[in-house]
């Protein structure tokens, strides 16, 4: 009878969670029906050009792609909560027509943005290191010499690291290396998790702390999850730039990998970054030989919806100078917009190909406003067949490839 009891006890509260889980969802899906909208205009950065941007999004949003697209702070204009499946109900005049719309959007009305040719990018991609190999195998992926610079640097640096889930050494992480490496790093855009939630984390992880003599420079808050290792934040001591620089960062992931392969983990999941190919966080990550998490996950920490209103000379720069990751169905592919003023050879393709991608990516779409010569076609299809896609960049047929309905 008693664990009859228990086993219903047991039922019931997992449908509990359940029901709370859905209704959360539910809430938040709802809420996201109606966001702030801004009708944002300055130069720019590569054009110096003007570009007229419609953003429907929250004020981390809002600030990242005015960070992202302009030289200098655009002028904003408050144009009130819209619903996010009519953005264009907000401009008022045909002359206040944007260049470009930028949505905040769940996944949930993902749909609806893809019926309307809007290019859906995932607000957010995890990457993934697999560590099953041997340890020379995993570092030999590296062959970045950048990177292989800072391994000089921080091996001169005589760190060393420990695992923690004191207290005390939990405030100076998050206080003194966590919040201000955040804003730092991130700026008005930075989101940081609240000490409560991440103190709760802490007693389902551990905290590994890299110091040099007794100094504490570095740390991340690491969360077990079966075979894979999860780490969740990063920080550095009051964000300090020159410890960034002696390769406090490197020290960072090196000796989350060798604890990680000491405990046995398969992989190490480090966190996500922004889907822009030229992000530094995304440079990096790439240049220890991570790989980019499935689609679905990527889909469920949420989507920027894009679409383009005006192939003006502005976007063009824009597009090209910030090549991205955007989800088509079931795929993840990469968007590369070529500047170049004549028909692209293989080589240049071959390059692009060379500097854009990264494992994970199903393929990487090539587009030239001046075409491509011949012989590029035919090595492209023969060499890495479903790996690259060129097409010729008319404004139709780029918008067409990145925003089928």
């Amino acid at each position: 009878m008693k664990r009859l009891f228990l086993s219903l006890k047991t039922l019931l509260s997992n449908i509990a969670k359940r029901v709370y889980s859905r209704s959360v969802r539910i809430l938040s899906i709802a809420a996201r029906a109606r966001l702030p909208a801004y009708l944002i205009e300055g130069k720019e950065k590569g054009s110096r050009e003007n570009l007229r941007a419609l953003i429907l999004g929250k004020d981390r949003t809002l600030s990242y792609f005015s960070e992202l697209i302009y030289s200098g702070e655009p002028s904003k204009e408050d144009l009130g909560k819209g619903m996010i499946w009519k953005p264009l109900s907000k401009i008022r005049t045909a002359q206040k027509k944007p260049d470009l719309i930028l949505v905040e959007v769940d996944k949930f009305y993902a749909s609806i943005f893809e019926r309307q040719k809007f290019a859906l990018l995932p607000q957010w991609i995890p990457f993934i290191l697999d560590i099953s190999m041997s340890l020379p195998k995993i570092m030999k992926m590296i062959k970045n010499r950048s990177l292989e610079n800072n391994l000089r640097k921080m091996s001169r640096q005589n760190y060393s690291y420990e695992l923690t889930q004191d207290a005390d050494k939990f405030d100076l992480f998050y206080h003194h290396m966590y919040s201000p490496y955040a804003v730092m790093r991130y700026g008005k855009s930075s989101w940081v998790f609240s000490y409560r939630h991440m103190r709760n984390l802490l007693e389902k992880g551990k905290l590994l702390l890299v110091k040099k003599d007794d100094d504490y420079q570095a740390g991340a808050l690491l969360l077990e999850r079966g075979k894979s290792l999860f780490s969740h934040s990063i920080g550095v001591r009051d964000g300090n730039s020159q410890y960034v620089e002696q390769g406090i960062q490197t020290a960072l992931y090196y000796f989350t990998i060798i604890w990680a392969k000491e405990r046995g983990y398969e992989r190490i999941d480090f966190g996500y970054c922004r889907p822009f190919l030229q992000d530094g966080v995304f440079i990096y990550k790439k240049r220890w030989g991570m790989a980019l998490e499935n689609r679905n996950r990527s889909m469920n920490l949420g989507i920027f919806a894009l679409k383009i209103c005006r192939f003006s000379q502005s976007v063009r720069s824009f597009l090209a100078k910030n090549p991205f990751v955007f989800i088509e169905r079931d795929k993840v592919r990469g968007l590369i917009l070529a500047e170049q003023t004549h028909p692209l050879t293989f080589q240049e393709v071959e390059f692009l190909m060379r500097v854009h991608y990264i494992r994970g990516i199903d393929s990487l779409v090539v587009s030239s406003p001046h075409g491509f010569v011949p012989e590029a076609r035919e090595m492209a299809e023969a060499r890495y067949s479903r790996l690259l896609q060129l097409v010729d960049s008319d404004e139709e047929a780029l918008l067409d490839r990145i925003a089928k309905p």
